[in-house]
């Protein structure tokens, strides 16, 4: 299979939009023609929906032969968008129970997740230092410093639009 690398930044996509893109990448990976390595989306407007879908992508790639190792989403950008601690917290929930983190050489990777200036109140996130990692330092997209590498990296968290009182 082909890896994918989708850059559709600034386009007005929305929800509905993210729906289609994860239909037809849906079927790209159930043909065994191409899967999807990185995924840009941000600025599009996209909303809890959205991220829900993107979740579903995850948990698809856990369950589908072909996939697996390598064969992973590797980095999701979705700042500056409308997500809120709801869609989130399902895509952080779905990298616990797909392949993360998966397998890169010799190393374990966890999925790079940015989710900075969207509406997201970290505080009703389900993290633990278990969960996540905040990517700072010596960690990048393909290497994680911790010794225990968790499924997710999760730069930049606490910029959010979202300010609690």
């Amino acid at each position: 299979p082909v890896a994918l690398h989708i850059s559709a930044e600034k386009n007005c996509l929305s929800d509905g939009g993210v729906r289609a893109l994860v239909a037809a990448l849906g079927s790209l990976m159930q043909g065994a023609v191409a899967y999807p390595r990185y995924i840009s989306l941000f600025r599009n407007g996209i909303g809890d929906d959205g991220a829900l879908a993107l979740a579903s992508l995850l948990i698809f790639q856990a369950c589908h032969p072909g996939c697996g190792g390598k064969r992973v989403l590797q980095e999701l950008h979705l700042s500056h968008n409308q997500l809120t601690a709801h869609g989130a917290g399902a895509l952080i929930t779905a990298a616990r129970n797909a392949p993360y983190p998966y397998s890169h050489g010799v190393a374990k990777v966890p999925l790079w997740l940015r989710v900075e200036y969207n509406n997201i109140d970290h505080r009703l996130l389900p993290l633990t230092k278990h969960t996540h990692c905040p990517a700072s330092g010596q960690c990048r997209a393909v290497h994680c410093a911790r010794p225990a590498v968790p499924p997710v990296h999760l730069p930049h968290l606490d910029f959010q639009n979202f300010r609690s009182s």
